[in-house]
């Protein structure tokens, strides 16, 4: 089992396996609901928020929903973070999804979108994206992302394609 983990404002995955040679066809999405579209974080989704200094979670620390709020497609998207819930320091909302990925696999790739929007910059509201073991610890960081900026106005990043670098998608082939 692998685990993929989100941390900050909105994100939907996918990570999609190829059999065979490169070019096969796709052998299917193993994230589940990643649009998000069941209105839920149904199909294997874990959310909560957590307090960084002292790793404890409790619900209320930060927003963790899926809404009907900013969808890059669909109806739905996933909102983590401080839109809603009431700014609290130190503090972060998390999702994540146990993959497995198949043994016969020759490739596997992670496809997301995202958009950032916040007050602050120079890294308080980072979006992070990690790739973690069923350990928690962590495997690689797919994005760190966080306004240049922090000068308390309002911003936002419009929706941004997986790293913005070519080719499209982050390898999970190595996990």
């Amino acid at each position: 089992m692998k685990r993929s983990v989100a941390y900050a404002i909105a994100a939907a995955a996918a990570i999609v396996a190829a059999m065979g040679a490169f070019g096969a066809p796709r052998a299917g999405e193993l994230v589940q609901n990643g649009g998000f579209e069941t209105g839920s974080f149904s199909g294997g989704w874990v959310d909560g928020a957590g307090q960084l200094s002292s790793g404890q979670t409790n619900p209320a620390w930060a927003d963790h929903m899926v809404a009907l709020d900013l969808p890059f497609s669909g109806s739905y998207s996933a909102l983590i973070g401080f839109k809603y819930a009431q700014i609290r320091g130190n503090r972060f909302g998390f999702i994540y999804q146990d993959v497995a990925i198949p043994a016969n696999v020759s490739r596997a790739d992670l496809f997301f979108k995202l958009r950032q929007q916040g007050w602050d910059g120079n890294f308080y509201d980072p979006f992070r994206m990690q790739i973690r073991n069923t350990s928690n610890a962590v495997l690689a960081t797919v994005i760190d992302y966080s306004f240049a900026e922090a000068n308390h106005l309002f911003k936002d990043s419009g929706w941004l394609d997986d790293n913005n670098a070519v080719p499209v998608g982050y390898s999970m082939t190595a996990y």
